[in-house]
């Protein structure tokens, strides 16, 4: 007789794990989301937070959003630039940096969440006034069991199951890779942790230490299809044998993270590698630095 927890219909799995798998593959719809929209969602995520909990020390926020107080530097770095939040020392102790939301980090949250809602709401089912009664209460008793010793954290919406994360990287080489060596050796390191890697360029040769680094090297068209067409990107997932869903695409040219979206990936923008890698360590979950 067959284990049912390892039942890989939905209709028949152990219901804890759907909760897991369903809230998974949520998180990385709204990130997919988000990402259309012209955001990350760890920087969602610190906004939200400081929306709803303003003047918190930068460990206090990275405990929140669930990743490591030197990944958040660089997305807190390029959230000051951009006027959406800002940075003050604690007066009872100079040694604590206070974070703040400004209103213009509050009207770009809220535009994107308002964005955000509407497709969500378009997208996901609507159960019934008797059922949702049922699963609300169902969700809110697991969402208090599973943080119960998180005290205020629950609120992050950061995190990503681990069943579900992505399991491939998929980043272009021109604008991002020949910029230094900090998205390279996060490759490198992703590889080593199991996620499959693939440099994907329109050029016609990377250097050679891409090779040794990367699962696959692709260039040009791949299946036919180029750059930024979604199916040139779902070629590329498929040459590291996963859908799309599965895979993160960074590249710095918009156009290119649109068509990598459309085709149902991860996007990352690369705009500085510290922000790229920053992003990558939240979504593939493994972190830049062994220590």
């Amino acid at each position: 007789m067959s284990d049912p927890f390892f039942e890989s219909r939905p209709e028949h799995m152990p219901l804890g794990r759907l909760v897991s798998r369903v809230g998974g593959a949520v998180q990385n719809h709204y990130r997919r989301t988000v990402g259309r929209h012209g955001a990350t969602g760890t920087a969602v995520s610190v906004l939200g937070v400081l929306g709803d909990a303003d003047g918190l020390s930068q460990r206090e926020l990275a405990g929140r959003i669930g990743i490591t107080p030197a990944t958040l530097t660089p997305v807190l770095d390029a959230l000051e630039r951009e006027g959406r939040i800002g940075r003050e020392r604690d007066l009872s102790d100079r040694r604590i940096v206070r974070l703040s939301i400004t209103d213009d980090g509050r009207a770009h949250l809220r535009a994107v969440f308002t964005e955000v809602a509407a497709e969500f709401r378009g997208q996901m089912p609507h159960p019934p006034p008797e059922h949702e009664r049922i699963i609300r209460d169902y969700l809110v008793a697991v969402l208090a069991a599973v943080t119960q010793d998180l005290g205020s954290d629950t609120g992050s919406v950061a995190g990503v199951a681990d069943t579900e994360r992505p399991g491939g990287l998929i980043v272009d080489y021109g604008g991002v890779l020949d910029e230094g060596v900090l998205v390279l050796d996060y490759a490198r390191r992703a590889r080593a942790a199991g996620i499959r890697t693939a440099v994907f360029s329109g050029g016609h040769a990377v250097p050679d230490e891409c090779h040794d680094v990367f699962d696959l090297v692709l260039l040009g068209a791949v299946r036919g299809a180029r750059k930024p067409s979604p199916e040139a990107f779902a070629a590329a997932a498929s040459e590291l044998g996963l859908p799309p869903g599965r895979c993160v695409v960074v590249d710095d040219i918009p156009v290119n993270v649109r068509g990598a979206v459309a085709a149902g990936a991860i996007g990352v923008r690369h705009d500085d590698a510290r922000s790229t890698v920053a992003e990558l360590e939240t979504l593939l979950g493994v972190p830049a630095d062994p220590t």
